[in-house]
């Protein structure tokens, strides 16, 4: 009896001994590495991610936009959203860096929404608003310039803005004029048979507004149509479908898609 006793007790014992081994020993140990382990995926995953970012930057930087940005949306699909908000800001700078700035300006406010603290956001302001010049948009480029005075007073870019602002009307009015100018030109060229002279004068329009601006998109139209009159049938298509891209909802892009059916069907014959 005394010996069952002892024996129930040790069982006691001993049991406590383990519980407190497991709670003291095995499972900080555990946690441990489980903790190691999940930092050096999220070290393995941010690795990856960087190296994608670089490629990407070099295509943009290099004019193979699609490129780049065929790898920066594969980033944003695949990878956790806590580590891929960078994406929107390089997709909006590779967009921007084509003069495409509805796109551009729609990926940078997606970066601002998932980075509200991040330290470029003043340069992302000053981005989206001159974005909107180059559409042409005064009430949105001002509504940017006077946010970034407001929320960021003190910033570098805050007196680049106050310039901005005071000059704003003149100068997008200037941007609307000299559009005009070039169009009315490329036109005149066109008209004149000097196909390769008109693409060289609306290509300029894309140099100071946007190629998504409503001139950009009536410059790209004529680029195509020039290039339909030297009976380059691919270039032309190639031409008409950045209409499409650029402006799918405009007035152009029904006849830019009429086109493109045209010039297919003749190259089929």
């Amino acid at each position: 009896m005394q010996k069952n006793k002892k024996n129930k007790y040790f069982r006691i014992i001993f049991s406590i001994v383990i519980c407190v081994f497991i709670f003291t020993i095995i499972l900080p140990l555990s946690y441990a590495q489980n903790r190691e382990t999940k930092k050096k995926k999220v070290e393995k995953t941010n690795e990856l991610i960087e190296n994608k970012y670089n490629l990407a930057q070099e295509y943009c930087k290099n004019g193979e936009i699609k490129k780049g940005v065929e790898i920066l949306k594969e980033v944003i699909k695949n990878y956790p959203s806590n580590q891929t908000g960078y994406a929107y800001y390089l997709l909006g700078h590779c967009f921007w860096s084509q003069h495409y700035y509805s796109k551009s300006i729609e990926y940078f406010k997606r970066f601002i929404s998932s980075n509200p603290d991040h330290k470029k956001i003043p340069l992302i302001y000053d981005f989206i608003a001159g974005g909107y010049e180059g559409l042409l948009n005064t009430k949105e480029a001002r509504s940017w310039y006077k946010k970034l005075l407001k929320e960021y007073p003190s910033h570098k870019l805050a007196n680049i803005a106050q310039d901005q602002l005071k000059g704003l009307e003149s100068y997008v009015g200037m941007l609307r004029k000299l559009t005009n100018s070039y169009l009315n030109s490329a036109k005149e060229a066109y008209n004149n048979k000097e196909y390769k002279l008109s693409i060289k004068r609306a290509q300029l329009i894309h140099s100071f507004v946007a190629v998504d601006s409503t001139g950009g998109i009536k410059a790209q139209y004529l680029i195509g149509q020039n290039y339909e009159k030297l009976d380059k049938v691919e270039r032309a298509v190639l031409e008409y479908k950045k209409v499409l891209e650029f402006g799918p909802q405009s007035k152009l892009a029904k006849k830019a898609n009429e086109r493109i059916k045209a010039l297919q069907n003749k190259s089929k014959k």
